[in-house]
C-alpha cells in the first residue's frame, strides 16, 4: 500500500513538472514568433532596397489560413539566378531547404495584408507603387490577439502593439 501511494505521488510530480513546462514554452512562442515576424519584414525591406537597379519588390504573402508566410519577389516565391543560370529559391533568415516558408506554431495565426516593398524600402503594392495607408499585421494565439504590427506607409518604420 504505501509502495503504491510513493508511486502515485511521484506520477503527480511528474504530470505538475510536464504542465507546467508545457505552459512556459508556449508563452515563449509569442514573443519569439513577434521577433522572427520582425525580422522577416525587415529582410524584405532590405532585399528591395538592395535590388533597387531591378525595381523588383520584395515581401511576404500570408496564406489564406494565416499559418503561415512566405517570402516572394515580384508576386511570386522569392529567387535569383545563379552565376550558371539555375533558378535559386531564396530562403527566409532560419528558414532551410528550399521553402521560402515560415510556418507559425500550433494555434497561432497572422491576419492582415500581405506586405510588400518598392526600391526605396517604403511599402508598395504588387506595381511598387508606395501605399497610401498604413499595413496592419495581428498574430493570434487561439483566437485571441497577442500582438499588432503597424508598417508605416512611406517609411516602412514597424510599430509592434
Amino acid at each position: 500500500m504505501i509502495e503504491l501511494v510513493v508511486v502515485i505521488m511521484i506520477a503527480a510530480i511528474f504530470i505538475a513538472t510536464a504542465v507546467t513546462y508545457k505552459q512556459r514554452h508556449a508563452d515563449t512562442d509569442v514573443p519569439v514568433e513577434i521577433e522572427i515576424l520582425k525580422s522577416s519584414i525587415r529582410f524584405a525591406q532590405t532585399k528591395a532596397l538592395n535590388d533597387a537597379v531591378d525595381n523588383n519588390t520584395w515581401g511576404l504573402n500570408f496564406t489564406s489560413g494565416g499559418t503561415s508566410y512566405t517570402y516572394y519577389r515580384n508576386g511570386e516565391v522569392a529567387y535569383y539566378y545563379d552565376k550558371n543560370g539555375n533558378k535559386v529559391i531564396v530562403n527566409l533568415p532560419g528558414e532551410y531547404g528550399s521553402s521560402p516558408t515560415h510556418n507559425l506554431p500550433s494555434g497561432m495565426t497572422i491576419t492582415g495584408s500581405s506586405v510588400s516593398f518598392n526600391q526605396w524600402g517604403s511599402p508598395a503594392d504588387g506595381s511598387g507603387n508606395p501605399l497610401n495607408s498604413n499595413i496592419i499585421i495581428t498574430l493570434t494565439r487561439s483566437g485571441k490577439p497577442v500582438s499588432s504590427f503597424t508598417v508605416t506607409k512611406n517609411t516602412g518604420f514597424i510599430l509592434i502593439q
